[in-house]
């Protein structure tokens, strides 16, 4: 089993097995109540489906979005585009409570809690930084040449 952050530079391995993978960097993670968005994807060895949740985190907190159910691996190329609007699950807040507390306690269990989304929103925040800066630079030189 496999479980990787998609949409930041973080992961966390599963205790049953498997690397982990980050995703590519993530484009306007902070919210304007400084948390950051994220998704988790968990995936099994052979399985067909692949189960990703989207999650929100300011570090103090963390609010499961969605929970949806997706193919493990990309459809062919000749496929029919009507499996591009495969049902992926409800929406999450819709679920039963204890659906829900089910789901958040099988994150919890790998790693994936407020403590994280505390990180994720810290990672976000000096990558803004670096991004602010490293832009002030060409700015800089784009004005003085």
């Amino acid at each position: 089993m496999e479980l990787a952050v998609d949409e930041c530079d973080a992961a966390a391995d599963d205790d049953d097995a498997g690397a982990s993978s980050p995703g590519p960097a993530f484009a306007d993670a902070e919210d304007d109540d400084g948390g950051v968005e994220f998704a988790v994807t968990v995936a099994k060895d052979g399985a067909a489906d692949r189960l990703v949740v989207e999650c929100r985190s300011d570090g103090t907190y963390l609010a499961v979005l969605h929970a949806a159910l997706e193919p493990s691996s990309p459809p062919a190329a000749d496929a029919d585009d009507d499996d591009d609007y495969a049902y992926t699950g409800p929406v999450f807040d819709e679920l039963d409570d204890a659906l829900q507390g089910g789901v958040e306690a099988f994150l919890a269990a790998r790693g994936v809690d407020a403590a994280l989304g505390a990180a994720l929103a810290a990672l976000a925040a000096s990558k803004e930084q670096v991004e602010y800066v490293a832009w002030l630079a060409r700015l800089r030189e784009f004005v003085a040449a």
